[in-house]
C-alpha cells in the first residue's frame, strides 16, 4: 500500500459517522444506499459524501443497479493497512500495545474472580 493510499484509508475510518457507515455495511455481504439512508439520522447528501470516501479509500466497492448503488466492504483493504500500520510502526510500540493489551485481560481476569 502506497503512501497516498494509507493516507486516504486513514482519513477514511477516523471521521465517526463514516466508520460507523464502515461497521454498518460490513455486517451485510451488500447495502443498499437508501437502507442507509433511511436509518442513519444524517442527511442523503452526507451519507453520499461519506460513501464517496469510503470508497475512494478503497474500504467499500460500488456495485450500481438502474439508480441504486449497493456496496460491500473491503475486507482486503483493511487487512493491507493493517499490514502497511504495523510496519509503519516501531517493533517496540507495537509489543508494548500488545503487552498493554494482555495485562488489561489478566487484570480483568483477576477482578472477575
Amino acid at each position: 500500500m502506497d503512501g497516498k493510499r494509507f493516507n486516504k484509508v486513514s482519513k477514511a475510518l477516523s471521521e465517526p459517522q463514516r466508520f460507523a457507515l464502515l461497521v454498518r455495511i460490513g455486517r451485510q455481504p451488500e447495502v443498499a444506499c437508501m437502507a442507509l439512508v433511511e436509518e442513519f439520522p444524517i442527511t442523503q447528501a452526507t451519507i453520499s459524501h461519506h460513501l464517496k470516501e469510503l470508497a475512494e479509500a478503497g474500504l467499500v466497492v460500488c456495485r450500481r443497479e438502474g439508480k441504486c448503488c449497493y456496496f460491500a466492504f473491503n475486507a482486503q483493504a483493511i487487512v493491507q493497512y493493517q499490514a502497511e500500520l504495523a510496519r509503519r510502526l516501531p517493533v517496540r510500540a507495537v509489543k508494548a500495545v500488545k503487552s498493554a493489551t494482555t495485562r488489561g485481560r489478566s487484570r480483568k481476569k483477576e477482578l472477575q474472580t
